[in-house]
C-alpha cells in the first residue's frame, strides 16, 4: 500500500471522506478556530498518482503545480485523492467514478463547521481539471469553477494513445469517451467556470470549440488561451489571481469577473519578473 504522506499540522490535517468507493484520503486545512465560516477551495490534482508532499512543498514559478497561492492566501484547502490512489479502495476508472469522488469531496468539506458551503469553489490542473470540468457539470453545490488546462473530449486523447495509464475502457466504444468528455454538455452548465491553457496545448482547439458552444447557449464558461504560455508555467501567476478573485466574492451569488487582458497582462508579468 502507498504510505501516507503526513504534512505540518499547521499546513494539513489527514482526513477521510465518503465517496461510492469507500472512505477516501483526503488533506484539508486546519480549523482556524476564530469561529467564523471560511471559503474554501478544493484542488484537484493533476497526475495520476495521488497526493503528496509535491503538493504542499515549495516549486519553482515555472512548474508550480500546488495550490499554494490558496493556502497562502487564507483560504481553506482541501486536497482530496481519488478511487484507486494512495491506497484508496476502488479502482482507476478515467474521469468516470473520480467525478462522483469529487462529488463527495464537495459534500464532506462543506459539512465543516468552519467552512462557508456557499463558498465552495473547485480548481483543478491538467487531468484534475477534466474532473473539474465534469463536477461542474454533475454539482450545483460550487460557487465557482477553474480548470487549468483540463481535456474537453476524451475520445480525441486516449483514441491516440494518450493519458499516462492504460485506459481502463475499450476506446474503440465512444460511448465510454463520451461521458467523461466535458464539452458534450457544456450547455448545461449552471456553475460559472473558467479555463486556462496554454497556447500550445492540444488541448486549444477543443477548449475553443467549447468556449463558443458555452456561448451560444449563455452558460457560465470562458476559455482564456495562454499566448507563451505551456500546460504548467501558467499556473503560478493565474492561481494567484485566481485567489484574489475568490477572497474578494463576498456577495450572495458569484461576482467573480476575469477578462482575457488581465489573464495576459498577469502571466506576462511572471515572465518579466523571473
Amino acid at each position: 500500500m502507498q504510505p501516507i504522506e503526513v504534512p505540518p499540522p499547521e499546513v494539513y490535517s489527514v482526513v477521510r471522506f465518503s465517496s461510492p468507493a469507500g472512505q477516501l484520503l483526503a488533506y484539508v486545512s486546519p480549523d482556524p478556530k476564530d469561529g467564523q465560516k471560511h471559503p474554501v477551495v478544493i484542488w484537484a490534482h493533476g497526475g495520476f498518482y495521488g497526493v503528496g508532499n509535491q503538493l504542499w512543498g515549495s516549486q519553482p514559478a515555472s512548474d508550480d503545480q500546488t495550490p499554494n497561492a490558496f493556502r497562502e492566501a487564507g483560504l481553506i484547502v482541501m486536497l482530496p485523492s481519488w478511487r484507486g490512489e494512495n491506497g484508496n479502495p476502488g479502482r482507476f476508472e478515467l474521469f468516470y467514478g473520480e467525478v462522483d469522488d469529487a462529488v463527495a469531496a464537495v459534500e464532506y468539506i462543506a459539512s465543516l463547521p468552519y467552512v462557508d458551503p456557499s463558498r465552495i469553489y473547485m480548481v483543478g490542473h491538467s487531468t484534475g481539471a477534466t474532473i473539474t470540468l465534469l463536477t461542474a457539470e454533475v454539482s450545483t453545490r460550487l460557487r465557482a469553477a477553474f480548470a487549468f488546462g483540463g481535456a474537453p473530449d476524451i475520445y480525441r486523447v486516449v483514441s491516440h494513445g494518450g493519458f499516462s495509464q492504460k485506459t481502463p475502457f475499450n476506446y474503440l466504444d465512444q460511448q465510454e469517451s463520451y461521458v467523461r468528455s466535458a464539452i458534450h454538455f457544456v450547455e448545461s452548465l449552471k456553475t460559472p467556470t473558467w479555463y486556462f491553457e496554454g497556447a500550445d496545448s492540444a488541448y486549444v482547439p477543443d477548449a475553443l470549440t467549447m468556449n463558443y458552444r458555452a456561448q451560444k447557449a449563455g452558460v457560465p464558461f470562458a476559455a482564456f488561451i495562454v499566448q507563451g504560455g505551456n500546460h504548467v508555467n501558467i499556473l503560478h501567476p493565474l492561481t494567484k489571481l485566481v485567489a484574489e478573485r475568490i477572497l474578494q466574492d463576498t456577495g450572495l451569488t458569484c461576482s467573480i469577473r476575469i477578462s482575457e487582458r488581465e489573464v495576459a497582462d498577469t502571466f506576462t508579468r511572471q515572465l518579466q519578473s523571473n
